[in-house]
Order: structure tokens, then sequence, then C-alpha cells
């Protein structure tokens, strides 16, 4: 298990044991209401995570060392992805771009539906729908 501590941001954020996490794999624990495990124990974010990790760890061992998928490589380019799509709204909003801030509220639907932002999703879907 990971914990990962920002210093831009006060609470910890969690990642799942499954390397093949469906439900975007860094979670904040603040939003999760839980506390941190410790950093030795495994922590999944579902049990379908946690049926699915079990399944491959049994039959992952017929795979050669070195094929395991690169976790700070994919976080690294996540968050220059982010970086981009926030550079893009920014300029959105200072060019007074209407029509690029809701196709930029389009792709924030999706970093909700990823970061477990229900409320933020909810909003986001009225204001896509009253547009």
């Amino acid at each position: 298990m990971l914990i990962q501590l920002f210093s831009d941001r006060p609470d910890p954020m969690v990642r799942c044991c499954n390397n093949d996490c469906h439900l975007g794999s860094w979670f904040h624990a603040e939003c999760l209401n839980i506390e941190l495990p410790s950093p030795s124990e495994d922590w999944f974010c579902s049990e379908e995570c946690r049926e699915e990790f079990i399944n491959t760890a049994t039959t992952a061992s017929d795979e050669p060392r070195g094929t395991s998928e690169d976790h700070v490589r994919n976080y690294a380019l996540s968050v220059i992805w982010c970086g981009l799509l926030d550079m893009v709204h920014r300029d959105a909003v200072r060019e007074a771009d209407g029509l690029a801030m809701m196709s930029m509220w389009r792709c924030n639907m999706l970093r909700f539906w990823g970061g477990r932002h229900f409320k933020y999703l909810i909003v986001g879907h009225r204001l896509l729908a009253g547009f």
C-alpha cells in the first residue's frame, strides 16, 4: 500500500493495492471517511478490487519479472495531464470563451467521476443540461 502526502494539500491520499483498479487507484482519505491504514497493510478500495487482486496474484506467478506496471510514471503522467487541462481551462476563462469553458466542464465530469466527487458531478451535469 502507498500513502502519499502532498505539501500543497493537508489531506493524505491512499492507493488501492490492485494494479488494475478501475476506480482511479488514488483516493483522498478524507473523501472516503477512512483512517489511514498502516503502510505494511494492504488496502483495497472495494471487494471487487480485492478479489481481482487475489485472482491475478495466483495466476501472475507465470509472468516474467519486471513486467509490472510503473506506478510512478503513471502518476506523473496523470499529474501532467491534469496540469495541461487546467492550463487550457485558465486560458478559456481569461479569453471569456464560453464554448471552450463548457467543453472543459465535459472533461471535468470524467475527473469528478474518477475522483468520486459525486456532488460536483451532479452540479456539472445540471450546468451542462441547462446550457
